[in-house]
């Protein structure tokens, strides 16, 4: 698989170790969350996101992805009332956008505050998700890019689309070719799927692929999953892009946790 990792694991001021790292690796892709730049997305111009696209590329790096999309922001959620809503596939719409700028083709929304059902009949949440994300699937569609649905664990406290089966329901019932899944193996984990007949499941409709540990604590090569995942993504995905996801923790430095990060990565999936 071609690997990748997501800028959440740094700060923009380390981007120049961080290319380094990638670079001594044969790493040559990245997720980037927009906020690691600019606190209002909405606001930055789009000469902003080129900008930034431009100076990875110079390093041999490309922006496949875009993760953290609701990030900062207050009152959103695909469930609220009419107005909330409205201001919710607003921000998504700028997303899009700047994710053409970066030159992203694949959007993660993940944000499960966001999406909280509330006691609302997951029968009917399902249909008023994919109300929600249809007008959004086939903006996305235009601009040539993905919006992906990532499955989150009741772990965390989620309470919608649980599981890569759940999540994939979703995509099937929106039916649009800017709207797909997310493959993320620590959501696999902590739902005790079967990775590899998850994988193959649902391997028409994944368009992201995700590694990561709960809590998104960097990667641990002790964790089993790594070892059984790692087969599974290559024979589902061939030659896709599997970028990990997680968060350098007080007690360890961005710098440290991308090197863990990389052997893991490095050792089972590439």
């Amino acid at each position: 698989m071609r690997l990748g990792l997501s800028n959440l694991l740094w700060t923009a001021e380390l981007d120049p170790a961080a290319a380094g790292l990638l670079a001594r690796h044969d790493i040559d892709s990245i997720d980037v969350a927009p906020t690691r730049y600019e606190n209002d997305i909405v606001a930055a111009a789009p000469s902003r996101w080129r900008d930034v696209r431009r100076w990875w590329a110079e390093r041999g790096i490309a922006i496949t992805g875009m993760q953290s999309l609701l990030h900062g922001t207050e009152g959103l959620d695909i469930f609220g009332d009419a107005p909330v809503r409205e201001r919710t596939t607003a921000h998504l719409r700028a997303n899009l956008r700047i994710a053409v700028e970066l030159g992203a083709t694949q959007l993660v929304f993940g944000s499960w505050r966001n999406r909280l059902r509330r006691g609302l009949d997951p029968a009917r949440a399902l249909e008023r998700a994919a109300d929600f994300f249809g007008p959004l699937g086939e903006e996305a569609a235009a601009l040539g890019v993905c919006l992906g649905i990532e499955p989150i664990s009741e772990r965390y406290g989620n309470d919608f689309l649980v599981d890569h089966d759940e999540a994939a329901a979703l995509v099937e019932r929106v039916a649009s070719r800017g709207f797909g899944l997310v493959f993320d193996v620590g959501c696999a984990a902590l739902a005790a799927e079967d990775v590899a007949a998850v994988a193959r499941r649902h391997a028409p409709l994944v368009r992201h692929v995700q590694i990561a540990e709960f809590e998104l604590a960097p990667l641990d090569g002790a964790n089993a999953i790594h070892a059984v995942a790692g087969p599974a993504l290559r024979a589902a995905f061939p030659g896709r892009v599997a970028c990990v996801e997680a968060l350098a923790p007080p007690d360890m430095s961005p710098l440290e946790a991308i090197t863990r990060s990389i052997a893991v990565v490095t050792e089972h999936y590439r």
